[in-house]
């Protein structure tokens, strides 16, 4: 190769890698523009946990999403990146506006949780609980899906300790390891739990009329009614929000009937507990 030719191979891929740069840098600043402003991540969300035995080891933690897999392997036939370089330009703005379905982390939790509950053992589950809430309840961790999915899970099993409690007092068994355990659960709520979190779950509570439930177990003073809710907190779609607002007309909701939300209430329950009659036909019809 003369020194002709040598130059003019050396500026072409010179070109190539500055153009390809720029289209990164490029890339990269539309993700961080339009973050805030697209809807959560979708799709099927798998979760694999390397420490079965500890269940909330979140660095253990991998996540696969099927909508976020199609969008990297999208970014990459285009030439920005390789696979590994197309993830680094989508998750940094998607985690950062809280895209990303990380809550699904916490279902992984609780299905190792589940089986602990079914076996009676009580204090290995409270356990498990107790630090999903001490990790969710972090003052470092802004308000997210994943924050309001675990302190929900966490009252949840409050309730499900204080019921088993009452029937075991009813059957004149030894209720006094599972006194301990609910009250260690309700004082950790009841100095944990920020203002932001509970007016969501009010607002949820609200709509399910469980609130006297909730008031039972982590407030210090009466709760009202209250409309505080971010839809993408609590996990609800649009057609939830349809039948909160009694406003039914967009037919594309209904793909949403079976999709439950943060505690797996589809809109079809929401309406039979709110005794919606109109929005009940429109479901069904």
């Amino acid at each position: 190769m003369n020194q002709s030719t040598y130059s003019q191979t050396s500026r072409l891929i010179h070109e190539a890698d500055f153009f390809a740069t720029q289209s990164e840098h490029i890339f990269s600043a539309f993700m961080w523009s339009i973050s805030k402003k697209v809807g959560r991540i979708d799709g099927q969300t798998t979760v694999q946990q390397t420490d079965a035995l500890n269940p909330t080891s979140w660095e253990f933690f991998k996540l696969e999403n099927t909508t976020l897999s199609r969008i990297a392997q999208g970014v990459q036939r285009a030439r920005l990146g390789s696979l590994e370089e197309s993830y680094q330009l989508l998750l940094p703005p998607l985690s950062l506006a809280d895209k990303l379905p990380v809550d699904a982390a916490v279902n992984s939790v609780l299905h190792h949780v589940k089986g602990r509950e079914a076996n009676g053992n009580w204090e290995d589950a409270t356990q498990i609980y107790m630090k999903l809430l001490e990790f969710g309840t972090s003052p470092k961790s802004s308000l997210c899906p994943f924050k309001m999915k675990a302190v929900a899970a966490v009252v949840e099993f409050s309730r499900s300790i204080a019921l088993t409690t009452q029937i075991w007092f009813q059957q004149e068994r030894d209720v006094e390891k599972l006194e301990k355990l609910k009250q260690n659960l309700l004082e950790k709520l009841k100095t944990s739990v920020e203002k932001d979190i509970l007016d969501n779950l009010q607002t949820m509570y609200g709509r399910q009329h469980r609130l006297n439930e909730l008031e039972d177990l982590i407030s210090k003073a009466p709760l009202n009614n209250i409309e505080y809710s971010n839809p993408g907190f609590l996990g609800y779609t649009p057609l939830h929000e349809a039948v909160f607002s009694r406003q039914l007309q967009i037919a594309d909701n209904k793909k949403y009937i079976n999709q439950g939300d943060l505690l797996g209430w589809t809109p079809l329950r929401y309406a039979v507990v709110g005794k919606h009659q109109d929005t009940l036909w429109y479901i069904y019809q």
